[in-house]
């Protein structure tokens, strides 16, 4: 709940736009896939962890979760992600 307020705030997409989207500069963009994997990358980066790749990762799954603030320490270990 918190995560969804929190991209709700953030992007504050219109209603008329895919949810998970993005802003950048004045415009909106569908989260894809490679945006995603791109910036668990960058985030494992930053976070010292083995960054994963788009095959070994379900990311429906893994977004409901994250969603629900169940860590992702906690996700790995629930064969979500591989």
């Amino acid at each position: 709940e918190a995560a969804l307020s929190n991209h709700l705030n953030i992007n504050n997409p219109h209603f008329d736009i895919v949810l998970f989207s993005y802003k950048f500069g004045k415009a909106h963009y569908p989260l894809t896939k490679t945006k995603f994997i791109a910036r668990l990358a960058h985030t494992a980066k930053d976070t010292s962890l083995n960054p994963l790749q788009g095959h070994t990762i379900r990311i429906g799954a893994t977004l409901e979760y994250l969603l629900q603030n169940i860590s992702f320490e906690v996700i790995k270990t629930m064969h979500i992600v591989q």
